[in-house]
């Protein structure tokens, strides 16, 4: 079965839901599937992690390269005092910001699919250990892309419970 479809996005009772419109090869039925996409400090935990692990796999199912929108200051601060605190245990905070600049970014899963094993890279690497952020670190003002920014919004809610 083949199914091509377009996606949309419609906010019920405080909910962003989104809807795929889904047409069937060789008929004229049409399904409507959605997915709600918790958007108040009532959803629980779990919800949150299978909304985030399921934008996850779309994003990197689509193999896009995105533009960096360069990290929060807290997070980089955060890291920078850390880096001082441990140095040479990993590629300089500012060193994979360049790589970041020059190579874009890209979705990766470690080797168990669940919310702290989703990483940022440069659109080039695959060193999760030395060249990655959680999406959590990103600056959500500088996000183009409404999938990217739903993770990182996803990824904060997480984050916070």
């Amino acid at each position: 079965m083949f199914c091509s479809g377009s996606v949309a996005y419609l906010t019920i009772k405080n909910n962003l839901v989104k809807f795929l419109i889904c047409k069937i090869e060789n008929s004229d039925m049409i399904i409507h599937m959605h997915e709600g996409i918790p958007q108040n400090n009532n959803e629980s935990k779990e919800s949150i992690e299978n909304a985030y692990i399921s934008l996850a796999v779309e994003i990197i199912e689509g193999q896009e390269v995105y533009d960096f929108p360069e990290i929060n200051t807290g997070s980089y601060n955060l890291i920078k005092e850390q880096e001082d605190e441990m140095p040479g245990f990993t590629t300089p905070v500012d060193e994979v910001i360049e790589k970041f600049r020059l190579q874009g970014m890209k979705v990766v899963a470690g080797k168990n699919l669940v919310p702290g094993k989703i990483y940022i890279l440069p659109a080039q690497s695959d060193d999760i250990t030395n060249d990655s952020f959680f999406s959590r670190h990103l600056n959500i003002e500088n996000i183009k892309d409404e999938k990217m920014r739903e993770l990182i919004i996803l990824s904060q809610k997480l984050k916070n419970k």
